[in-house]
């Protein structure tokens, strides 16, 4: 018969061998912080030196990558890069010591290194992109005041700029990447011209923050709330040191990313947000003192969401509650909802205009050990929904925000909320609804070794059959010990922890294998005189069962090692005094201890060739026949060389070997095959061939040896040599004279603790951070690329699907509606075998229901493949195709008007978030900015803060409000004139606007011609010219404020101008999804189309004219007509599709 062979074997056999890989043990406390979720669904930490990537659908170790011996202090995954597919799967680390390493986790391969001295890496960010960057570049921040932007492309330093106050951390503005704020030890530091190609030329504006010291003893919550809302400022000028709150207790600084402007500062306590429109706080988050301090925040986009990382290890979750009849938001505090609670009882008055966060619920706090902390908290970029917690132990835990609903099972619930905005209604929503009950649950968790590393041992290559000739599963296990007493056993060819036993109370001080199934353990605690109780258990590999050996052990000699017997007969008990105790392992007996005659036993081994004959033999009970006689030899404290036959459970007396010349004392030695190799304390090895009975010296010019092991294999003579100093040598004895082949030494190297082989060519290096390599012969290789790595589970990342693939596989999947209309021969015709296995893996049975229309099947596929800015273009696509179904066709009607108010014509829809800006519609942006300068106004201080509400005012068309605060202005104040005739203008302009229009008009355009533009725009705006102050805006070069002018303001129809310009704009500065998306916002279908396929989104255009013709909107016949939605270079764009491909898409949209 003819034997089947895997395909997957034929076409990568390393994926059934051993390959380079590393273990890592606990983490350094440098590596505080050093987390981060990938787009990509992959997971980074710091684990000492190493950075760990953890797969989080299927919670397994998939790379470990290290070049450095110093702690990691920051990793960053790197963002989707279109152009690069090589470089997508990658991230970079800094260590304590200033060194960058830009890797690609996929090859296993560094991409370049920059170092900017030896300090050390505090803080870093990617630059935000945009469309026209060809390069990533990182902003670095190096202690203490350092700013170093680095092109990690090529690895070279683009500009460095130094502040004059230390740095503690910095963080990008999500919404203008040409801001930034950074961290200082008094203060606050802004700077608001950033720019790659060119250094800052100042040093940037400081604030700082103030406030009376309130005792939270004596104040109820709530009233010290108010008090701390009141008196928290931010300023230019520094507050006198007993006023102020000391902004070195702040553990973290981060922009908010779902409100733009806003700033959130972390105390252990307390979380403040600063509104940088008025640079004052405008929100405290605080918690109980009887619950665990703060360590870390992390704001969401999709929703305004804030997980909070406390000391215990528990995530608590606040979410801003919607605001109800007025433009303020409710204040929450510690205490979770009571559903039976009145909505007007949690409503503050109006006095109390605050931004405050609901308690809406809290993880389990883990149960962490003396010594054990939480290291970071990263979410998962693409859901939100998700948290990754990793602690000082390397373990990792993911927890997942869920709906609460008893009446919903479990796949229901994962199906409906994918996204974080699936689980929380938006914000800015005008729905009363009661709170959504969530909760947040561990469902996923990657356990490592919980304490250091003693020992370990692999199971021997000459055990692994049974009396059947059956390969043994546990082929491929690593025993480990730690110190606390812990045996492990790791898989060497998968990479993943199989089964961990709580065996001894003691540190394992060693392990051997007694077969395939169970290994024989020993430990002590250490004593001042020498005297231990010791305790051995062989334990059951594959049921975890441990019998102890010595039940009445008293106090004796430690052990120094024990060694069974190749064919598992016996087993020997050497301790450090010497004495040598002879056991039956088959019956755990005890046969026999040496007389105080006996040679002091240095060094012991059992002869291999006992083995050969067991092998040679088809007698199934050989093993256990006491009449087979075992051989072992050692050496005594003078060197000289014993040879012992144990034979009926009796020691035989042999032949004893005197040392050829006068030798150092001997630390440890090796027999294989015909060779007995020892070495000694002066590092020489002493090769004796008992076939050719000679002898040879080989000195390895190192100091004191501490172990050699053979490696396994017939005919394999290589021979690993541990020193004390903590390097390794390797040498291959089949050669004559003996050359070392490979070498690391210490302090140049990793420090080694023990080694082993994991294969013929594999050794095992125990590091003395705890963290096992498992390398090449050449000790170079330490790491192996993703497919190489034969892993448990495969490995679900979309990274792996090549770039220009991505959008193929989210077309092909979102524009075919059923299962069966997907063509799977053709995507196996198009892509190869580890391509396929990534779409194979994709959750595309979602995409079934008949009733998901194009644009909802985008949505999915985008969050399936990791799409993040895919996710948020599709959902303001999907919102205003909903709202074009609404208006009963593509063109809307003209905005409703209700005095300066625009009413909500979507009701039935749920409204974008406050994150999307300027894509919301025009009366949820308008609610924003009214909610916003309401707030501003509570908050008012001084005159130019009370100037700048009243701008807004008349700007939003709330003119009684702005003369009221006009008329406020203080009689002494130097401007009381000016505020009362502007006041009396804007009462005047409200009765009759006729006849002084063309003055005020006059007035105005002097006004902006002059520089005082905002001046100008006010009078325009109060006399209904708006459209034409945008138009000046745009003239100005102010693109933003003329769009947020007419979003805000104008009436829809008047809005389409100034915002068509605005598209341009942004298409013109390489922003084509910003431009798109304001066509859509204008049910400007056909220019949304042009302009993607100007940009080259062929993919995206096809799919936008498949989603409206989906809602029944048609599409201008000249815009297909006139040929430029084919794309020129049809062949080149054919063949990245795929010809049917291609032709599905035209036959589809009906173009051909």
């Amino acid at each position: 018969m003819e034997e089947k062979t895997n395909p997957d074997e034929l076409e990568n056999p390393l994926r059934n061998s051993v390959v380079p890989r590393m273990l890592t043990s606990q983490c350094h406390t440098a590596n505080r912080g050093a987390v981060d979720w990938g787009w990509h669904g992959l997971m980074a930490f710091a684990s000492q030196s190493t950075v760990v990537v953890v797969d989080t659908k299927n919670i397994q170790v998939v790379q470990c990558l290290s070049r450095s011996k110093h702690p990691i202090k920051k990793i960053l995954w790197s963002p989707l890069r279109e152009e690069n597919n090589d470089l997508n799967l990658s991230l970079v680390a800094a260590d304590i010591n200033g060194c960058l390493t830009y890797w690609n986790v996929n090859d296993g391969k560094l991409i370049s290194s920059a170092q900017e001295g030896n300090k050390s890496v505090v803080a870093m960010e990617w630059v935000p992109r945009t469309n026209k960057d060809d390069h990533l570049y990182l902003a670095a921040l190096h202690s203490p005041y350092s700013l170093v932007i680095w092109n990690m492309d090529k690895g070279w330093k683009e500009w460095k700029k130094s502040f004059t106050d230390v740095l503690s951390s910095f963080n990008f503005d999500p919404f203008d990447g040409s801001k930034l704020a950074f961290l200082c030890p008094d203060c606050i530091l802004f700077v608001d011209e950033f720019s790659v190609g060119k250094i800052p030329s100042t040093n940037g504006r400081k604030f700082y923050i103030s406030s009376p010291r309130i005792s939270e003893d004596t104040i109820r919550t709530r009233d010290r709330l108010k008090k701390l809302m009141r008196g928290l400022v931010v300023g230019e000028n520094k507050p006198k040191p007993e006023d102020s709150m000391t902004i070195s207790e702040c553990l973290q600084l981060t922009y908010h990313r779902s409100l733009r402007n806003h700033v959130l500062l972390l105390y252990p306590r307390d979380i403040l947000l600063i509104d940088l429109h008025i640079n004052m706080t405008v929100g405290v988050i605080s918690i109980d003192k009887s619950s665990s301090p703060l360590l870390q925040i992390v704001s969401c986009k999709q929703r305004d969401v804030l997980y909070c990382l406390h000391e215990s290890g528990s995530v608590s979750v606040r979410v801003r509650r919607r605001s109800n009849s007025t433009f303020l938001m409710a204040s929450p505090f510690e205490t979770p909802l009571d559903p039976n609670m009145k909505l007007d009882a949690l409503t503050p008055s109006a006095s109390e205009k605050f931004l405050w966060y609901d308690y809406r619920c809290q993880s389990e706090p883990i149960r962490l050990v003396k010594g054990v902390k939480m290291l970071g908290i990263a979410s998962c970029p693409v859901t939100e929904k998700e948290v990754g917690l990793v602690v000082s132990t390397g373990k990792v835990i993911l927890l997942e925000v869920e709906k609460s609903n008893q009446y919903q099972s479990d796949e229901v619930k994962s199906s409906n909320a994918r996204l974080l905005g699936d689980v929380f209604p938006p914000s800015t929503s005008d729905t009363v609804t009661c709170p959504v009950n969530v909760k947040l649950t561990a469902h996923k968790m990657l356990n490592n070794f919980t304490w250091p590393v003693t020992v370990a041992k692999k199971c021997p290559h000459e055990s692994v059959r049974s009396v059947d000739g059956i390969i043994s599963e546990h082929v491929n296990y690593l025993a480990i010990g730690t110190n606390a007493g812990h045996i492990i056993f790791y898989n060497v060819l998968t990479g993943s922890i199989c089964k961990e036993f709580y065996v001894h109370n003691n540190p394992v001080r060693g392990i051997e294998w007694c077969g395939a199934s169970s290994v024989i353990s020993w430990a002590y605690m250490d004593a001042s005189n020498n005297k231990v109780r010791n305790e051995i258990f062989i334990t059951s590999v594959v049921t975890g069962q441990f019998h102890p050996i010595r039940v009445d052990a008293n106090l004796e000699s430690p052990i120094e090692y024990i060694r069974v017997s190749p064919l598992r007969q016996y087993f020997v008990i050497v301790k450090k005094d010497g004495k040598l105790e002879l056991w039956n392992l088959k019956k755990l007996s005890f046969i026999r201890s040496m007389p105080d005659k006996f040679p002091v036993v240095k060094v012991l081994e059992w002869s291999p060739n006992s083995a050969k004959s067991r092998r040679k033999s088809e007698d199934k009970d050989l093993a256990y026949d006491s009449s087979v006689r075992e051989h072992l030899v050692f050496c005594d404290s003078e060197c000289m060389l014993y040879h012992f036959a144990v034979y009926n459970n009796s020691l035989v007396d042999g032949i004893k070997i005197p040392p050829e010349n006068l030798i150092a004392p001997i630390t440890s030695l090796a027999f294989k095959s015909n060779k007995i190799v020892e070495a000694d304390t002066e590092g020489k090895l002493n090769i004796w061939d008992l076939k050719e009975k000679v002898s040879r010296d080989v000195n390895t010019n190192r100091t004191s040896i501490s172990k050699i092991r053979f490696a396994p294999g017939k005919g394999n003579l290589k021979l690993l040599i541990l020193f004390v100093d903590g390097g390794v040598d390797l040498y291959d004895l089949r050669q004559i004279p003996s050359n070392r082949t490979a070498q690391l030494k210490y302090p140049r190297d990793v420090k080694v603790l023990d080694i082993d082989w994991a294969s013929e060519n594999a050794p095992i290096l125990v590091s003395e951070d705890g963290c096992i390599f498992i390398t090449d012969i050449h000790f170079q290789k330490f790491y192996s690329s993703l497919l190489e790595y034969p892993l448990e589970t495969p490995i679900k990342c979309p990274a792996l699907i090549p770039c220009h693939l991505i959008s193929v596989v989210h077309a092909w999947f979102s524009m075919q509606e059923t299962e069966s209309s997907r063509n799977t021969l053709f995507l196996s015709q198009i892509f190869n075998r580890d391509v396929k296995q990534q779409i194979d893996s994709l959750p595309v049975n979602e995409l079934n229901d008949c009733n998901i229309s194009v644009v909802e099947r985008c949505l999915l596929m985008s969050s399936f493949l990791g799409m993040v800015e895919d996710i948020r273009f599709w959902t303001v696509i999907l919102y205003y195709l909903q709202a074009a179904t609404l208006n009963s066709g593509s063109e809307p009607e003209m905005e409703e008007v209700s005095g300066n108010k625009f009413t909500n014509k979507y009701f039935a829809l749920q409204p974008l978030d406050t994150s999307f800006g300027y894509f919301c519609d025009q009366y949820t942006f308008q609610k924003m900015q009214l909610e916003q300068v309401e707030l501003h106004e509570w908050k008012r201080g001084d005159y130019q803060h009370t100037q700048r509400v009243i701008e807004r005012l008349i700007l939003l068309g709330e003119t009684d409000r702005a003369v009221q605060l006009l008329l406020e202005t203080d009689f002494g104040n130097s401007n009381y004139h000016t505020d009362a005739i502007k006041a009396c203008l804007l009462a005047a302009i409200q009765i009759d606007t006729g006849s002084a229009q063309s003055t005020i008009k006059l007035v105005a355009t002097n006004f902006i011609a002059n520089g005082r533009i905002w001046e100008g725009v006010q009078l325009l705006c109060l006399i209904g010219k708006g459209a034409d102050a945008c138009r000046y805006l745009v003239s100005y070069g102010l693109w933003e404020d003329a769009l947020w002018l007419a979003k805000a303001t104008l009436p829809f129809e008047e809005t389409l101008d100034i915002i068509k310009k605005c598209a341009i704009h942004f298409k013109n500065q390489g922003d084509w999804m910003t431009g798109s998306l304001l066509y859509a916002s204008l049910f400007l279908w056909e220019s949304a189309i042009e302009l993607l396929l100007q940009n080259n989104q062929y993919e995206k255009a096809a799919l936008l004219l498949s989603s409206c013709r989906h809602f029944n909107i048609s599409i201008q016949n000249d815009i297909l007509s006139s040929g430029n939605f084919i794309p020129a270079n049809l062949e080149t764009f054919a063949s990245n599709l795929g010809v049917h491909f291609a032709d599905y898409i035209l036959n589809f949209c009906s173009m051909r």
